[in-house]
């Protein structure tokens, strides 16, 4: 029953990874359109294009949370135990406390961003041409007027380096991750498989 309570647990946890890499994929030709276009001239519509994209898909925080429910009741409850297979039971011990290092992984990059991040969210205004801000101010804004954003070339330049850094940083940690969980998951699947067949013979 715990074990396939975790199964699920897991599964849930990957997929939540596996949306956060293709997320931290996306995100770097995002920087480096803005880059280009940062490096062009006369290009209002194409810079105002990337830099509504640069702001919708940068500036939305990144953060993961295990969902260890199951473990945190086995583990509170002295259950880990009855896991028979030693092995599988070092592993899963092993991946919830690597699953609590990458969370670590993403609070302190976090952390470091989001100074970064609010000077020029808060700082410079850029929060107004968010899109959960379009019902608000929409109606108010020009097309001159988000192109002279363009003005504050090194800020953007800087912001744009500390996320392709971070994102570089958090890609290897989210690959490692996917990987264990994989690794566990399908042990956890074997050792289910044979308790059933040594129930049913």
């Amino acid at each position: 029953y715990y074990l396939s309570q975790m199964q699920n647990d897991l599964i849930s946890d990957s997929l939540f990874l596996s949306q956060i890499a293709e997320d931290l994929e996306n995100r770097l030709p995002v920087i480096q359109a803005l880059l280009e276009e940062l490096h062009k001239e006369n290009n209002q519509e194409s810079f105002n294009k990337v830099f509504r994209e640069y702001v919708n898909t940068i500036f939305v925080p990144l953060y993961f949370v295990s969902n260890k429910a199951t473990y945190n009741e086995m583990e509170s409850s002295a259950k880990l135990g009855i896991i028979r297979d030693k092995e599988l039971r070092n592993k899963i011990v092993a991946l919830y406390n690597h699953l609590e290092i990458t969370k670590n992984i993403f609070s302190v990059n976090y952390e470091f961003m989001q100074p970064v991040d609010a000077d020029l969210i808060y700082g410079k205004g850029i929060a107004k041409y968010q899109k959960n801000q379009d019902r608000l101010f929409l109606p108010y804004i020009s097309e001159g007027e988000i192109y002279k954003f363009k003005d504050l070339r090194f800020e953007l330049e800087s912001n744009a380096a500390n996320w392709n850094w971070t994102i570089v940083d958090m890609q290897p940690a989210v690959e490692s991750q996917l990987k264990e969980l994989g690794i566990v998951l399908a042990r956890i699947n074997t050792y289910l498989n044979e308790a059933k067949f040594a129930f049913y013979f």
